[in-house]
């Protein structure tokens, strides 16, 4: 996400290759619904996509027959889908059909965003409270129903994760006398979330962001490849397999293959790069060099390491360590494919 921000921020045309890019995912949008509803309860977009998101039991048939009890009003009386929900939990059996169980999930969901609205408001930060709303809502447990893959449910939560570090950013660089409030934070999404993208037809000297599987086959004039660190690559859970199977290395081969697979993409111009902390749901932690740097052949590599320190300077550290790393992108169109 933080490239696909800062190549748009410079107005660098990229293309996020087999993927969605960061706000297009749905879990993003599932969670920016959410905020959008604490911010304004009466927005029936935002309230149709998280009724029953992660599922509580509220289905089409229920949605249906509220829809059909809204119907029958006058346009000018018509009551929003927010304030029937409100009804139904105050009066029981309003609307024939639906179940007991249902008006008690019902009441709960409003319990919770009227409980957040609460927490939103009167925090001095709110990034604290927007990583305790994800855990409360435990999107993990229906990433799990969705897949078995570990690895696409831990992509799936760092997705939210990254969405907490953005506003922690936010809060930490806010440079106005009053703090930033629900509404500052979905102003500022909705402004890095517009698409900046040129015309699809313009490939030439455009940014490709993709996987390592999906880079196989493919070169390029010059590769970027980040996040060479252990528990990223390799992952944690190709680490946590090769200890358990007492085979030392053997569980690493797959991702082994895939660093030389990626360092071998480069026609002209490679860059390595390893984080020395990273952001996670707000809070910041130290991360370790992976294991893949010390099998580079002595002497291949011209070393740049960035002394960071600690707290905001460390943020601010990283921000430019960032920016420097793509500052050789802006040249890129100027490159003759070969």
């Amino acid at each position: 996400r933080a490239f696909e921000q800062e190549l748009r921020n410079r107005n660098i045309p990229h293309h996020v290759v087999g993927g969605y890019k960061f706000f297009d995912r749905r879990e993003v949008r599932d969670m920016i619904a959410y905020l959008r509803v604490l911010a304004n309860p009466r927005d029936e977009t935002a309230l149709m996509r998280i009724v029953n998101r992660p599922r509580r039991g509220v289905g089409e048939g229920t949605i249906a027959k509220i829809s059909q009890h809204i119907l029958p009003y006058a346009e000018d009386k018509r009551p929003d889908f927010y304030t029937v929900l409100e009804l139904m939990s105050e009066t029981p059996g309003l609307i024939p059909g639906v179940r007991a169980d249902g008006v008690a999930t019902q009441y709960e969901f409003l319990e919770m965003l009227a409980n957040y609205r609460s927490k939103f408001s009167r925090a001095n930060r709110m990034s604290p409270v927007l990583n305790e709303m994800i855990r409360e809502l435990n999107f993990e447990a229906e990433f799990r129903r969705d897949s078995d893959n570990d690895n696409a449910v831990k992509a799936r939560m760092l997705n939210l994760s990254e969405l907490v570090n953005m506003l922690a950013y936010m809060e930490d660089n806010w440079d106005e006398s009053v703090p930033p409030n629900i509404f500052d934070f979905l102003a500022r999404i909705s402004l890095m979330a517009q698409d900046q993208d040129p015309d699809e037809d313009q490939q030439r000297g455009r940014v490709q962001l993709l996987t390592l599987h999906l880079s196989k086959g493919l070169e390029f004039p010059v590769v970027f490849l980040t996040g060479l660190e252990e528990g990223l690559f390799p992952s944690l859970r190709s680490i946590e397999e090769s200890m358990e199977s007492g085979q030392g290395d053997a569980a690493l081969c797959e991702e082994r293959r895939l660093h030389y697979v990626g360092i071998t993409r480069a026609r002209r111009e490679l860059y390595l790069s390893a984080a020395q902390s990273r952001r996670k749901f707000g809070e910041t932690q130290l991360v370790e060099l992976s294991r893949f740097w010390e099998e580079l052949p002595e002497g291949a590599v011209d070393w740049v390491i960035r002394e960071t320190g600690s707290g905001e300077e460390d943020e601010d550290d990283q921000k430019k360590t960032l920016t420097s790393l793509l500052d050789g992108l802006d040249s890129l169109s100027a490159l003759d494919e070969e």
